[in-house]
């Protein structure tokens, strides 16, 4: 399976103090519809109204740097307005030594 290319954007509004991350890949050539959220500490939590197979889902993204040398990001998608969320994503970044 070929990786597909993207790019994130990551905004922060100072007024607000939340974050927007927004997501392009190569293949659409178009911005998704960004998570929006915060840090408490070193994880983030972010949420997104979006569509998946024609059907309304929220989507949420956590950021957790708790961990001094990794950091995972996992997203998941709810399909009953938030009661319940299935991870379909899960990165890990490691530091170098």
């Amino acid at each position: 399976m070929p990786f597909d290319e993207g790019l994130a954007l990551r905004l922060f509004n100072l007024r607000t103090k939340l974050c927007a991350i927004n997501w392009a890949d190569s293949n659409s050539v178009v911005l998704d519809v960004p998570v929006v959220g915060s840090f408490e500490g070193k994880v983030g939590t972010f949420f997104s109204s979006d569509i998946h197979d024609d059907s309304a889902i929220i989507v949420r993204a956590i950021y957790d740097a708790t961990k001094p040398d990794v950091v995972v990001w996992t997203q998941a998608f709810s399909q009953d307005n938030g009661e319940t969320f299935e991870t379909n994503w899960i990165m890990t970044a490691r530091r170098r030594s």
